[in-house]
């Protein structure tokens, strides 16, 4: 992973939308990693994914909300020194 730029996307119950997002943002001119914080959906957003290399899934085990979520994922982008 560690590409110049990075995608944060929070997530919640976003089974069906998910992998859309994804792919829209990979499929872009942009070469990036992607970061999705799955806000502790009913379905995990890892089981609405195939593998891709670029993408990290972060679960937290009860819903926090929005801001909390990604201000989670920034922790981690900021933690990889982009």
């Amino acid at each position: 992973m560690t590409k110049n730029t990075a995608v944060l996307i929070a997530a919640y119950n976003a089974d069906k939308t998910i992998r859309q997002a994804v792919e829209s943002v990979l499929s872009g001119s942009l070469d990036c990693d992607v970061y999705i914080v799955d806000d502790c959906s009913a379905r995990p957003v890892a089981d609405a994914l195939e593998s891709y290399d670029n993408v990290e899934v972060i679960r937290l085990q009860r819903n926090r909300g929005p801001a909390v979520a990604r201000n989670i994922g920034l922790s981690r982008i900021l933690a990889k020194d982009y």
